[in-house]
C-alpha cells in the first residue's frame, strides 16, 4: 500500500538539481566566430567565416558585424557552429558606451569607403577594437583582416589580441 501512495507525479524530485547545459553569458566586448562548413573549408581553406563583436546599447546585448548590429541570438542561430573569446580587459564605467560610439564610428567609415565585401567583417571587428586600444594598429594597418585572425588559435599573430581568452564553444 505504501508503495502506491509513495509515486506522486507532480513531484519536483523528477526534475534534475543541475542542468547538463552550462549557461553562457556574454559581455561587452567578447568576440563571436562561426566556423566554416566542410565545404566552404575545403573551397575556401579558412576555417572561420564570419566575425562579430558584442555591444551592449541601452540594456541590450547586440551582435556587430559588417556594419549592422543584431540580436545576439539571432546572429548564433544562423550559423551551425559559433565560439566565444571573453574579453578580459579592465572595463571601466563608461566601456560599454565606448565600445557602442566606436562601432558607430566604424559604420559611418564603411559609409564613407568603398571595401571588399569579403573583408568587411573583419574590418568593423578590429575597426572597434584598435579604437578600444585592445588590438595593435600597426598590425591592423598592414592588410586585410580576416575571421581568421581572431581565432585564440590562428597562426596569425601581427593583430596581437591579448586580453581575450581561447576559443569556447556555444
Amino acid at each position: 500500500m505504501g508503495f502506491l501512495w509513495s509515486k506522486l507525479e507532480n513531484s519536483p524530485l523528477h526534475e534534475p538539481l543541475i542542468e547538463n547545459k552550462p549557461q553562457i553569458f556574454f559581455r561587452t566586448g567578447d568576440i563571436l566566430l562561426a566556423e566554416a562548413s566542410e565545404m566552404e573549408i575545403s573551397l575556401n581553406s579558412d576555417i572561420w567565416t564570419h566575425v562579430a563583436i558584442i555591444v551592449k546599447n541601452r540594456e541590450t546585448l547586440l551582435a556587430y558585424s559588417d556594419g549592422e548590429f543584431a540580436a545576439v541570438e539571432d546572429w548564433i542561430y544562423r550559423y551551425d557552429r559559433v565560439v566565444v573569446r571573453h574579453c578580459h580587459c579592465v572595463r571601466p564605467s563608461w566601456f560599454d558606451k565606448d565600445v557602442l560610439d566606436a562601432a558607430n564610428e566604424t559604420t559611418e567609415i564603411l559609409i564613407r569607403n568603398e571595401m571588399d565585401i569579403d573583408d568587411r567583417e573583419g574590418f568593423c571587428v578590429a575597426s572597434v577594437l584598435s579604437m578600444l586600444g585592445l588590438l595593435s594598429k600597426e598590425g591592423f594597418q598592414q592588410g586585410p583582416v580576416k575571421p581568421d585572425h581572431f581565432s585564440g588559435s590562428t597562426p596569425f599573430d601581427r593583430l596581437n589580441i591579448t586580453e581575450y581568452s581561447v576559443n569556447y564553444l556555444i
